[in-house]
């Protein structure tokens, strides 16, 4: 595959992420967990149309909205830049599709905290998502090492020729030998 067809196609992942975090963030942000106050009630001090959230657990609704507010403008500032095509490093967009997904992450985190149990639960979830993509990423940068070629993320070179055709160079499969 040509280094352009491929940057063509990293680029075109990256939108593809970005818009839908972006697209998710933006839903989230104008009905946020819990929804909004339907009526004025002066003896609580509630007031129509701020969110309910908000009032009862500010702090959760401060890290949601913080982190809400981070995916949405990360998501936003990688979709404006490969809109206009600007030329920079890989590793700068996924550094902010990182952010994004991060920020994603912990807005789902705090708009879904019921309790401690399903609080720490899906933490946990989160965590093991994580070191599994850290786990992934290791693999693939090791068979770089190892074959001394640079493959992407979802099939790292020393899987390639077992993926595309089932083995590498035409050659029989030792399972598919023929017994002299």
């Amino acid at each position: 595959m040509s280094t352009q067809k491929e940057q063509k196609d990293f680029h075109n992942w990256l939108l593809l992420l970005s818009s839908l975090a972006a697209t998710i963030t933006f839903a989230a942000g104008l009905s946020p967990p819990g929804g909004f106050w339907s009526e004025d009630d002066m003896a609580n001090t509630y007031i129509a149309g701020t969110s309910v959230m908000r009032d009862k657990f500010p702090t959760r609704y401060l890290l949601f909205h913080c982190s809400n507010t981070i995916a949405f403008f990360a998501s936003l500032a990688v979709i404006g830049l490969l809109a206009k095509n600007i030329k920079i490093k890989n590793r700068f967009f996924l550094t902010f599709v990182a952010i994004s997904f991060l920020s994603l992450c912990g807005s789902y985190i705090t708009g879904t905290w019921v309790d401690l149990t399903l609080g720490i639960y899906t933490i946990s979830v989160f965590v093991a998502v994580i070191c599994y993509m850290s786990i992934i990423w290791v693999i693939a940068r090791v068979c770089d090492t190892y074959t001394g070629k640079k493959g992407d993320i979802l099939t790292p070179t020393c899987m390639q020729g077992r993926i595309k055709g089932g083995t590498r160079g035409g050659e029989t499969p030792p399972n598919d030998r023929a017994v002299p």
